[in-house]
């Protein structure tokens, strides 16, 4: 009768010395997602049609963003990052702003991407990004970026548009149809 009480004793004991060292402890890792799982947090809670009044049609920096970079192929901004296309459109966000702007390359403006997080060099993830035309404001298309080097891009019925992995954009079928040449340019095949 006394072994069976120590022995109950001494279990009680390691189940509650157990239980208090792993409250001590913290977990770390990464969260893994998948496309199922991106889908299903992109296409939460998304406005279908916004208000493009207060964009401007026109890209204010113009002459900065487009005609100095041909004069200087290795022109870095300070505070925004410019991306450039293939076709010659181009995005630009500006540090500590949500909204990223994609202009033709005449600088009209033709779509906005309206992200959850503002815009630095180290951005948080996972963030998702929400992409609307101009003037019109509809929806186009959602991103979940999931870490720097994934993401994943979304048609507004939630089929799966491109798949980033690293330098790499994959089409549903697992062709490469985008690529990235540095982490402040990326160059697609085709248009933005």
């Amino acid at each position: 009768m006394f072994k069976k009480i120590l022995l109950t004793l001494l279990i009680i004991e390691a189940i509650s010395t157990s239980f208090v060292f792993a409250q001590d402890q913290t977990l770390k890792g990464t969260l893994t997602w998948d496309e199922p799982k991106a889908r299903h947090e992109a296409l939460k809670n998304i406005e279908r049609q916004i208000d493009t009044q207060y964009f401007k049609s026109k890209d204010e920096q113009y002459f900065e963003h487009v005609k100095s970079r041909e004069q200087n192929p290795n022109l870095k901004f300070q505070n925004s990052q410019i991306t450039y296309f293939s076709g010659g459109e181009y995005s630009v966000v500006t540090e500590g702003e949500k909204n990223v702007h994609y202009y033709t390359k005449d600088g009209t403006l033709f779509k906005v991407s309206v992200c959850d997080v503002a815009f630095s060099d180290n951005w948080n993830y996972p963030r998702r990004c929400i992409e609307y035309g101009y003037p019109r404001g509809n929806f186009l298309t959602v991103s979940m970026d999931v870490s720097p080097e994934e993401s994943y891009v979304f048609s507004p019925d939630g089929t799966l548009l491109y798949h980033w992995k690293d330098e790499q954009g994959f089409d549903a079928k697992d062709n490469t149809v985008w690529e990235r040449w540095n982490d402040r340019e990326t160059i697609e095949k085709g248009s933005p």
